[in-house]
């Protein structure tokens, strides 16, 4: 993710659904709160996307509980970490905590995925490691557009082909980021009609 933020999306980001985790500021002092594993479990899965998250994972388990059940999955896209996190929730029993690592966009789309198997924050522990890719929704067709960006950056939309803004809100349901289109205060929407062309 870029690390060059316009003034007012950095003013922002205190407010938003942006989890701190995620944000591009890596000297961020709050940062550092959310990526201590949780020992409170039972069992613990540990989901890592591509081969920097596999060590850091590898470094999570001596702090895990010595009596506590561990499972691995280890991805390289966060399309497959996502199915297969499901996949092993749906036969998980009370206690079970979720450790995540990976770049900015796998870490939230497996994350929605936890969120989508019923896991709350406190039970998910994200370590954002290496970069890649992020899903940007258009807010104007719906469509989701993977991308190398960051927020504040533009992208084309697959969809509909509008140049969109990434801007820093989030979605938990699918881990994606908003986008629209960036200069839609400027440019005339062709569907409506001008002065000349309303009816009397």
């Amino acid at each position: 993710m870029t690390s060059e933020l316009s003034a007012g999306t950095a003013a922002q980001l205190p407010f938003t659904s942006l989890p701190v985790w995620a944000r591009p500021a890596p000297d961020d002092p709050q940062r550092a709160t959310t990526t201590g594993p949780t020992v409170t479990g039972t069992s613990y899965v540990l989901v890592g996307v591509g081969d920097a998250a596999h060590d850091a994972q590898d470094r999570r388990v001596p702090a895990l509980p010595a009596r506590a059940s561990i499972s691995r999955i280890r991805a390289e896209d966060a399309a497959d970490a996502a199915e297969r996190l499901q996949q092993a929730l749906a036969t998980a029993t009370v206690g079970v905590r979720v450790l995540i690592a990976g770049p900015v966009g796998a870490c939230l789309k497996v994350r929605a995925a936890a969120v989508a198997a019923g896991l709350e924050d406190d039970e998910i522990s994200v370590d954002v490691v290496g970069s890649g890719p992020i899903d940007v929704f258009c807010s104007h067709c719906r469509t989701v557009t993977t991308a190398d960006a960051g927020m504040d950056d533009l992208v084309d939309c697959a969809g509909c082909g509008r140049e969109l803004l990434v801007y820093y809100h989030v979605s938990r349901r699918k881990g994606a980021f908003l986008g629209f289109m960036a200069d839609a205060e400027s440019i005339p929407n062709p569907t409506t009609p001008t002065s000349q062309e309303l009816p009397v």
